[in-house]
């Protein structure tokens, strides 16, 4: 959770146990379900801060990845995942809800728990 003393929550980020995703995603890896900033504090690191905390505590558990999907014509969220490590998983595929094109990314957490 990031937060804000003036305004409170800014942020935050979720992740669930492996499996809790789509048949498709490795096994063993959580999945970041929801990665969210408030607008008016977009554009100073919160997110890159806030996943990477997510995904060093991923990695404290003992788990090897982590995988979550984006909004392929997201960009921002596109160029910070890639930015971070996190690489293409798979073809796009339409989300189920939304109907826009979708793409899952995978990290490998090795290595973030010394950080």
């Amino acid at each position: 959770m990031a937060e804000d003393t003036a305004t409170g929550i800014v942020g935050f980020g979720l992740a669930t146990k492996p499996g809790s995703g789509l048949v498709r995603d490795p096994p063993a890896a959580p999945v970041i379900g929801l990665l969210a900033v408030a607008p008016d504090a977009q554009g100073r690191g919160l997110g890159a801060n806030l996943l990477m905390v997510l995904t060093t505590e991923l990695a404290l558990r003992g788990y090897d990845q982590s995988v979550q999907r984006v909004l392929a014509d997201h960009r921002t969220a596109v160029h910070l995942y890639e930015k971070m490590g996190w690489r293409q998983l798979g073809e796009p595929f339409q989300h189920s809800l939304l109907r826009r094109p979708t793409q899952a990314y995978v990290l490998d957490l090795h290595g973030l728990s010394a950080r």
